[in-house]
């Protein structure tokens, strides 16, 4: 097993799980119910962790999260649809939820 992912915001985290997984990689979170020892460890060591299952899965799943997480860099989306802005990482419009 491998290390991929660790922050200390869970919802960031759970969303590179989420990345991971849906690359077909399997993964297990680490630290899940550390949050209550914090102040007894060191702060970092009570970090969730996303951990590969499969070490060759490691740059794999490296990959899929540091793709994801360009795609929310870069300049606002003008929907061809309703006019409206979106911001880069949005899939689809989110006034009138036309795809980009």
């Amino acid at each position: 097993m491998r290390l991929v992912y660790t922050d200390q915001n869970r919802l960031l985290v759970e969303h590179a799980r989420n990345v991971v997984e849906n690359a077909g990689i399997e993964v297990t979170l680490r630290n899940e119910w550390v949050g209550g020892a914090s102040g007894e460890v060191s702060p970092t060591a009570a970090w969730l962790e996303v951990w590969v299952v499969e070490d060759a899965d490691e740059q794999p799943a490296l990959a899929a999260i540091e793709a994801a997480q360009r795609t929310t860099d870069g300049p606002d989306r003008v929907c061809a649809n309703c006019g409206e802005a979106s911001p880069a990482g949005f899939a689809q419009c989110w006034n009138c939820e036309a795809s980009f």
